[in-house]
């Protein structure tokens, strides 16, 4: 079962001259329990107004969430508070302690009465480090790709930390 799912979730913001801005259109995915989840896009594409609304820190304009299968975007606000405290995201730059990502989130865990057994570092730090030096990797193929195309023979006096 999936432990989050997002069916054709969006937002549009108002300006006050009523000008329409829509940052998020119809975006679908699930989380499964466990799994490592990365959200990656250009500054201003709407990543952060996408985790605040899973969040339950801000409504969508259309669309249906789902936790453990509930439906959570018409909850009364004594459910949403309920429902915020099973959440937590660690922004790029740490609010809560300077340290790892995997840290602030246990941290989190524990401020919620989860139990240190329940609370597994390692494997998470592990799987998040390995799917982080992927994106990496591939994006320093792509830059690789294109720097030889702007530039004849770049490729023969650049490396990408292989």
């Amino acid at each position: 079962m999936n432990l989050v799912e997002l069916q054709n979730i969006s937002k549009t913001f108002y300006k006050k001259d009523d000008l329409e801005h829509t940052v998020l259109s119809d975006i679908s995915f699930s989380v499964k329990r466990g799994e490592c989840f990365t959200i990656i896009g250009p500054n201003g594409s709407g990543k952060t107004t996408l985790l605040r609304i899973i969040a339950l820190l801000e409504k969508q304009t259309r669309g249906k969430m789902f936790y453990d299968g509930k439906d959570i975007i018409n909850l009364s606000n004594k459910e949403i508070v309920m429902y915020r405290r099973k959440f937590s995201f660690v922004r790029q730059k740490p609010v809560v302690l300077n340290t790892s990502v995997a840290n602030n989130i246990a941290y989190g865990l524990k401020l919620r009465n989860v139990e240190k057994e329940e609370i597994i570092i390692h494997d998470f730090d592990k799987n998040c480090v390995e799917l982080f030096r992927l994106i990496y990797d591939f994006h320093a193929y792509i830059l690789k790709i294109v720097l030889s195309k702007i530039f004849k023979g770049f490729d023969n006096h650049f490396r990408v930390f292989e």
